[in-house]
């Protein structure tokens, strides 16, 4: 496999929507979406810096999976994501989304009484993948609407916004 084959997917979404769920439990359906074999291994985005040379220098021969927090801690996107958008390697996205009901049970369900963290409201949730679907458009980087629940669908914008309220 060359450099320019290789792809790097991105499992995007704010937290609480089931990234690791995804990744950890769901290969079969996230190689089905990306028609490529299992991945080895997901990246979280915090840790994808030590990478970039590897991938720059076009040493990386390996389709690999990033796992993006969007809303991270307060900004729109991960820090490392100005530098990694410029890369060369070619960038997919899947954006996950849940109804904001299931949204609020499994952020709850996340953090307990000790381990505090404000649940979004639903206007910031929207505005977020709103946010995140107009950085897509603007740099060209294709992107999926997967709703994180159930089949995995994949959904149209309209109806993943639906979705999502």
């Amino acid at each position: 496999m060359t450099f320019s084959k290789s792809v790097i997917w991105i499992v995007s979404a704010p937290t609480g929507v089931g990234k690791c769920y995804f990744l950890e439990n769901k290969e079969d359906r996230l190689s089905k979406i990306t028609n490529l074999p299992p991945f080895k291994d997901s990246i979280l985005a915090i840790n994808i810096e030590k990478y970039f040379d590897m991938i720059e220098d076009s040493q990386w021969s390996e389709n690999i999976c990033v796992h993006l927090e969007v809303g991270y801690k307060g900004a729109l996107i991960h820090p490392n994501w100005e530098k990694f958008s410029k890369l060369e390697i070619q960038k997919k996205v899947i954006i996950l989304g849940v109804s904001y009901s299931e949204y609020k049970i499994r952020f709850q369900n996340r953090y307990s009484p000790w381990r505090k963290r404000k649940i979004r409201d639903l206007n910031n949730i929207l505005d977020l993948y709103k946010g995140w679907i107009d950085e897509l458009n603007k740099k060209e980087i294709p992107y999926l609407l997967v709703e994180s629940i159930g089949d995995y669908k994949i959904l149209e914008e309209e109806e993943f916004f639906r979705m999502l309220k």
